[in-house]
């Protein structure tokens, strides 16, 4: 397998199946990656209206988001409902946000076609 640079066991642990087969092998040069970092939920907020919640964990959540812009990620979004934040991201940048201790899973987000 070929991690990131940078990519710790532990970032590795974390990252799921669907992108560790793009560090197999299917990377492009230049590919830019559209990821969701999950951090782990706060127990206290489940009890808060939306409002409260969504400004909770975007205060919980700065930390990442400053790191995210420092990696140069673009389109980044707070999804308080489910505690992640998407980005479009370098994948070099994927090892560092996988070892913080505040991100639970890192996931590959791919486009499903539905049928209706």
């Amino acid at each position: 397998m070929h991690r990131p640079p940078a990519a710790s066991p532990v970032a590795w642990a974390k990252f799921d199946p669907a992108l560790r087969k793009k560090f197999e092998g299917r990377l492009r040069p230049g590919e830019l990656l559209h990821v969701m970092a999950r951090m782990p939920p706060d127990a206290s907020e489940d009890a808060l209206k939306p409002e409260p919640r969504e400004a909770r964990f975007r205060d919980r959540s700065a930390d990442l988001r400053q790191q995210l812009e420092r990696e140069g990620a673009t389109e980044i979004q707070l999804f308080w409902i489910n505690s992640t934040v998407g980005a479009v991201v370098r994948p070099d940048s994927l090892g560092r946000i996988g070892s913080r201790a505040d991100v639970t899973q890192v996931i590959l987000m791919v486009r499903y076609k539905a049928v209706l």
